[in-house]
């Protein structure tokens, strides 16, 4: 159905932005001779458990890839990580393209001199569930003496919002733990601003998630605050470059990261620094504007490859 769909469509060049639409990219591009695209925004097959249920699915994904990756007139990726690995799968060449946000999104201004008060943590998700480092978050909370209040945006289940407020009553942190409504994805920097710090606290719990960048990680830059991020390879490659703006943690160690959000959050100049930093490198380098060049100058190559 989606192969039908995408022939219908006249292009001269169709680009697939999951592995599902890979198929389809390729047979409306054969059927209109020109070319087609893919980018990775995961590493697919390792998406998947090494259960025998997931067998199945697992070898029809690399099929799909082992085929048609190689014929793709250009390939792109979310992280550099992605990219390395499906060259060392599959020998091909893979341009990485962070999933970044236009400038228009951040806030109007540099945030305030002064620092948020209370201290708080943010943390948003279109699907808020578990497996996703919410609960050592909670953990390291009940661990410290005075912990930050604790934000959580997104579409939350009933009985996950209850283990929640079960796992923060136990822990004596009820009152600093609070679930907000689901916003608009163009509003999600500007609703970043006003908190402490921003949670990109990947537990790093498949192969695919370990070498993935949260897109976490850029929405908090643009708002201008600094990012807790969780040891992956991925995010632990991406925190040199951060410098101030980063906090590497690891997640296996609730109390040592209890202490490492004591430690910042009771450093006025080093969190000032920490919100310059994000602010400074989220205009200077991490922002769609700056980043949508290098999409723009493989699709032009592609387009122009084609005599388009």
């Amino acid at each position: 159905m989606l192969s039908r769909a995408a022939v219908a469509i006249p292009a001269q060049l169709y680009i697939a932005h999951n592995l599902a639409a890979l198929p389809a990219a390729y047979a409306a591009a054969k059927k209109r001779r020109c070319s087609f695209g893919f980018d990775a925004e995961d590493f697919h097959t390792e998406e998947l458990t090494d259960s025998q249920r997931d067998k199945g699915d697992q070898r029809a994904r690399e099929i799909i890839e082992n085929n048609l990756l190689p014929r793709c007139s250009y390939r792109t990726a979310a992280s550099p990580l992605i990219a390395e690995i499906y060259h060392r799968k599959y020998g091909v060449t893979m341009q990485p393209i962070l999933n970044v946000f236009p400038l228009c999104q951040a806030p109007q201004h540099e945030p305030d001199t002064a620092l948020p008060m209370p201290r708080s943590m943010y943390w948003f998700s279109q699907t808020v569930g578990s497996g996703r480092g919410v609960e050592e978050v909670l953990q390291a909370m009940g661990s410290m003496i005075n912990p930050p209040f604790l934000y959580i945006r997104g579409n939350v289940s009933p009985s996950y919002k209850a283990q929640i407020f079960e796992v923060s009553e136990r822990l004596g942190i009820a009152a600093k733990v609070q679930v907000l409504p689901p916003a608009a994805p163009d509003q999600m920097a500007r609703l970043s601003a006003g908190y402490s710090l921003g949670l990109a606290v990947e537990p790093g719990s498949s192969p695919n998630n370990k070498i993935a960048l949260s897109n976490k990680i850029f929405t908090y830059l643009l708002a201008g605050i600094p990012v807790l991020l969780s040891r992956t390879p991925a995010q632990e490659a991406l925190a040199e470059d951060l410098g101030d703006a980063g906090i590497l943690i690891d997640l296996a160690d609730p109390k040592q990261l209890g202490a490492t959000l004591s430690d910042f959050l009771a450093d006025e100049p080093r969190q000032h620094r920490a919100r310059a930093a994000a602010w400074r490198i989220a205009h200077e380098r991490y922002n769609w504007d700056i980043e949508k060049h290098k999409f723009l100058a493989l699709v032009e190559r592609t387009l122009l490859s084609y005599g388009t």
